[in-house]
């Protein structure tokens, strides 16, 4: 393989000439350059990845057309590229954004920064230049199909210099750059034998210093798109000689001068620009400026109208059109708001004279088209498409986008396009709803609900979280099986048939049940805990009825609780502390811990609050989980699934047991129907033992004087004679057996008789089906 020629670099030592000889690498497409400690770099290696440069110097005089230089650390160096690219195989150097390594950029010297003479087919990306001193952070010239690009150069905070000049380019991109500093005197600047040369989606920001330029262009046939241009002394400079520039879908603001300049330039295309809170002009116009173009613009409250920390000059317009300039440009479909009413005589500045919109178009001719107004609706679908420099898409790179509901009073091929930088677009939006089937771990996700933007949606896309491909469909409603019980954020996305989109999401809990269970409050006969139906009404311990509650487990070591009633969990509703079932996704506040009493009963503490639910909070027996320790109303009676709304039917007469009178008199089997005196829950009372809790009357059966007298629901509280036993029998019945004789209860006399413990075995008596 032939010896690569010497190539000498400006080192970072003064004059000192760093050079580099040795084998070439045009074998390899990437070459790499990292001083970090642990990088094992050498300059005299062959810049692997495994023993990379240490010097940028070293890596540039090795990297050849076709190949990628691929850059990370910080550099104290000035470095000249001395080679060229080919057309189709530039030589690309670039800074290392994988994740874990040290982004390249040129720092810690006064002569820091990147010098192209004389070479072409080279693109630069995401190399910055920080606190150059001495020079630009990049120098180009007499260079073509240079691409800059995702890179900040930014001036020494006392430099008086450019960011980056551009001097005899041509054929180049600069994409993405942020130039400037707080004293430097040009963002980036094009001399007059710059051409061809596009400058889009950068920012030039300085410091304000006077006579600065945000962005300079001496040359012709070169653009600015959707640049964000701000704090130097003019934003956008056209000078004079330059001919046929584009200044197009710009944001422009808050310079101290003019925000957009061309003075003695010809056939200047300013068009599509947002132009704010400049200090003396919006737009200018002056001097020998001939066939300049002022279009579709969105001009609001320059002459320093909301900028008086900084704007010290006076004299100047929203639009100020003066010199040979007048006569000569056309101006129309532009938009001007200056700080108050319609009419503003500040707002056109016509060869020296002040006027407003109405003067300004008997005086000039122009602006037939111009509105003044301060409503964002009033620039859309409202602009020349056929205006010189207009470009298809927005500041954003949205494309122009018609309102129906509006008419267009635009002109041109695309007579709906917007005035201003930014294209008005209404995007779908996306709404999701969750329905989840818990006992099949599935969730139903509906966007029905999307509300579209201009234009109709073609598609849906869900994401269920877990991993699983977001699936694409013409449907609004999609169903998804989750594999694992978990927490998860399901994101639907509407697209339209432009391509635009909107996306929602909506969390969601699916847990398995440990237990279902209905809890019933303990004080002065208080009632179930009621399952919320709106889901925003607060859970209340007043229910006659069994409401159900599923507890999960979400592996945390607290329960949850999920509603039976509307498939939501119960959450703590910040501040006001009540309970409410609620919410689909078991967060903090959806947690408590499950605290057992000594009668069996239960008490809950919040892990949001660290409060226990009590039953006593408020009108109608909110729950609420303000209490810092356990009593009667902080307890809770247990009732499993199977227990609730349960029925017993007598095999002594084939009758249902009722709680006669409504509970006032003692249970008897001789109805043949059931209904609210029919109906008993099982509440647990430990140690295998459940109270029977009559519908009737809410109140406990007991097996009255010790079990001598008949069993009668009129006990507010489990005692020793309100416990009973659930036997199962060999043929599938049940039996009950009174906890305090051991006697199991009969349907004495063959049903006609009320019910009493007094049985020391099982027969048909006392024999029942649940």
């Amino acid at each position: 393989m032939a010896k690569r020629a010497i190539l000498t670099v400006l080192a970072t030592t003064g004059a000192a000439v760093f050079a580099v000889a040795g084998t070439a690498h045009a074998d390899v497409p990437v070459l790499y350059v990292n001083n970090d400690v642990a990088a094992n770099c050498s300059d005299g290696g062959s810049g692997t990845q495994a023993q990379p440069f240490c010097t940028l110097a070293a890596g540039v005089a090795a990297v050849s057309a076709g190949q990628t230089l691929l850059v990370g650390g910080a550099f104290n160096e000035h470095v000249t590229i001395s080679r060229s690219g080919t057309s189709g195989n530039p030589i690309t150097i670039k800074g290392d954004r994988t994740p874990g390594h040290p982004i390249g950029r040129l720092q810690g010297g006064p002569d820091v920064g990147f010098t192209i003479d004389g070479q072409h087919d080279i693109v630069i990306s995401d190399i910055s230049v920080i606190n150059a001193t001495t020079g630009p952070g990049y120098a180009v010239s007499n260079s073509a199909r240079i691409t800059l690009q995702g890179l900040r150069v930014q001036t020494a905070a006392a430099a008086a210099i450019p960011a980056i000049t551009l001097k005899g380019v041509t054929a180049s991109t600069l994409s993405g750059v942020i130039a400037g500093g707080s004293k430097s005197t040009v963002g980036i600047a094009l001399d007059a034998a710059t051409s061809g040369v596009r400058i889009e989606r950068a920012r030039a920001a300085g410091g304000m210093a006077p006579g600065s330029r945000g962005i300079e262009i001496l040359g012709s046939g070169n653009s600015v798109i959707s640049t964000d241009v701000q704090a130097n002394a003019i934003g956008i400079a056209v000078g004079a000689g330059a001919a046929d520039n584009v200044i197009a879908n710009n944001n422009v603001f808050g310079n101290t001068d003019a925000g957009i300049d061309s003075t003695g330039a010809r056939g200047t295309a300013i068009t599509n620009n947002t132009v704010q809170d400049n200090c003396v002009a919006g737009i200018r116009v002056a001097g020998p400026s001939t066939g300049v173009s002022v279009q579709n613009n969105d001009m609001i409250n320059n002459l320093g109208w909301l900028n008086s920390q900084y704007c010290t000059n006076s004299g100047g317009a929203e639009f100020a059109i003066s010199g040979g300039a007048v006569g000569s440009t056309v101006i129309d479909y532009n938009n001007v708001y200056h700080g108050g009413a319609p009419g503003s005589p500040d707002a056109y500045l016509w060869n020296g004279t002040a006027m407003g919109l109405p003067a300004f178009r008997t005086a000039s001719g122009q602006g037939a088209h111009d509105r003044e107004t301060a409503y964002t609706a009033d620039r859309e679908d409202a602009a020349n498409s056929a205006a010189p420099g207009w470009q298809s898409t927005d500041h954003d790179g949205n494309p122009r986008e018609d309102n129906p509901g509006l008419a267009n009073t635009g002109a041109g091929p695309v007579p709906y396009s917007d005035r201003g930088a930014f294209e008005i677009v209404r995007r779908p939006q996306a709404a999701v709803a969750l329905r989840a089937d818990q006992a099949a771990s599935t969730v139903t996700a509906d966007a029905s609900g999307t509300i579209p933007g201009y234009l109709p949606i073609t598609s849906y896309s869900f994401d269920f979280g877990d991993g699983t491909p977001a699936a694409s469909q013409a449907s609004a409603v999609a169903s998804h099986h989750y594999a694992k019980p978990g927490t998860y954020t399901v994101t639907v996305t509407a697209t339209d048939s432009h391509g635009y989109t909107g996306s929602n999401t909506a969390g969601v809990s699916v847990w398995p049940a440990v237990r279902t269970i209905a809890l019933l409050g303990r004080e002065n006969n208080a009632g179930f805990v009621s399952g919320g139906t709106s889901g925003y009404d607060a859970l209340t311990v007043n229910g006659t009825a069994a409401a159900l509650f599923d507890v999960v487990d979400p592996g945390n070591g607290h329960v949850a609780l999920r509603s039976r009633v509307n498939g939501q969990y119960v959450h703590v509703r910040g501040s006001s502390q009540y309970l409410a079932a609620d919410g689909l996704v078991t967060d903090e506040t959806a947690m408590f811990d499950l605290v057992t009493n000594a009668d069996a009963g239960v008490s809950l503490r919040s892990v949001f609050t660290l409060g226990y639910v009590s039953g006593n909070s408020g009108n109608g027996r909110i729950l609420a989980a303000d209490r810092t320790a356990v009593g009667p109303w902080e307890q809770f009676g247990v009732v499993d699934q199977a227990g609730a709304n349960v029925t017993l039917h007598a095999h002594a007469n084939g009758r249902f047991v009722t709680a006669d009178n409504g509970g006032n008199s003692p249970l008897i089997a001789n109805r043949t129907a059931t209904g609210q005196w029919e109906t008993f829950d099982l509440v647990d009372a430990g140690n295998g033992y459940v109270g029977l809790y009559s519908h009737a009357n809410g109140r406990f059966v007991t097996a009255e004087n010790g079990g001598n007298a008949a069993l009668i629901a009129n006990r507010t509280t489990i005692g020793a004679w309100e416990k009973f036993k659930i036997v199962k029998n060999a043929d599938g019945s049940t039996a009950l057996q009174a906890s305090v004789n051991g006697k199991y209860v009969t349907a004495d006399n063959g049903g006609n008789s009320p019910l009493i413990a007094n049985r020391t075995a099982v027969g048909a008596w006392e024999s029942f089906d649940r």
